[in-house]
């Protein structure tokens, strides 16, 4: 799980800078593929081990890491998609996505906060979300 979260933070942060190529260059552009890069450096700090919900112990650096990333994630990646959401609005290519990327953070936002299988519908939608956007910015690259 660890090699998962550190691959998966940098394949974000990547893809962020694969949108910010493509996209047309303004501040907007340059405030949401930033933010989604800051997302994707608080995926990777959720490799730091988490400390068990339930203990007696107190909590260690690792487990705050874990806990701090986790939190930086959500306030990162919501505003990131947004932001992107605004940003596609400005680009013909891009103006298609900018409603449903709208509706997956709409999906994302309540679910995000959640323990068991609705934190599983934000992982499926903000999964599927980056495929969809993958796919078109590998059609606009090719």
């Amino acid at each position: 799980m660890t090699a998962t979260f550190i691959i998966s933070g940098l394949m974000l942060t990547l893809f962020a800078s694969g949108l910010r190529l493509s996209l047309p260059p303004s501040r907007l552009t340059l405030i949401a593929t930033f933010t989604l890069s800051l997302a994707g450096l608080a995926l990777a700090g959720l490799a730091f081990t988490t400390d068990p919900t339930i203990r007696s112990t107190p909590a260690t650096w690792h487990g705050q890491l874990h806990d701090l990333s986790f939190v930086l994630l959500g306030v990162t990646l919501m505003p990131a998609m947004i932001l992107l959401g605004l940003a596609f609005r400005h680009s013909a290519q891009w103006r298609s996505l900018s409603s449903y990327t709208w509706g997956t953070a709409l999906l994302a936002v309540p679910t995000f906060s959640l323990k068991g299988a609705a934190f599983y519908i934000f992982l499926l939608a903000v999964v599927v979300w980056c495929e969809v956007i993958a796919f078109r910015l590998n059609r606009k690259i090719n």
